[in-house]
């Protein structure tokens, strides 16, 4: 036999580890161990953005898509982006953080820049809009 291949075992070696590990209590133990899974969640419902920095992600309990990103204060701050369709999502999300990062740069005093951009997603379905007119305020 090759080195490259692979030996299975005969029956009369499957049966004769089967005796040695019942013989050991040990071993026993050890083989009547069993993984537990934990809540897995689905690839299809996070995506990552600007290489991680922004997390789009698609909570249990709603339908639409969720963002999530840190600004240099390093904590998460989380908006709804108003979409079911991952496309719209998408967009919506990388605006959110743009808008964001873009009022902080500029100096905008970041509880204002938060509240505002909370408040802008309350007022307007779609947060997408204007955003040339927030430039101007």
């Amino acid at each position: 036999m090759k080195s490259t291949q692979l030996a299975y075992p005969t029956p009369a070696a499957v049966q004769h580890l089967d005796e040695q590990r019942n013989a050991n209590p040990l071993l026993k133990a050890v083989s009547s161990l069993k993984l537990v899974k934990g809540d897995v969640q689905n690839d299809k419902l996070i995506h990552y953005l600007r290489d991680g920095a922004v997390v789009l992600y698609k909570r249990t309990e709603s339908g639409v898509w969720q963002v999530r990103f840190k600004l240099w204060d390093r904590q998460w701050h989380r908006f709804t982006t108003k979409y079911k369709e991952l496309a719209f999502a998408l967009r919506a999300a990388g605006d959110l953080y743009d808008r964001a990062r873009f009022k902080e740069e500029m100096g905008t005093h970041y509880g204002l820049a938060m509240q505002n951009l909370m408040r802008e997603q309350r007022v307007t379905h779609q947060p997408l809009d204007d955003f040339d007119q927030d430039m101007l305020l």
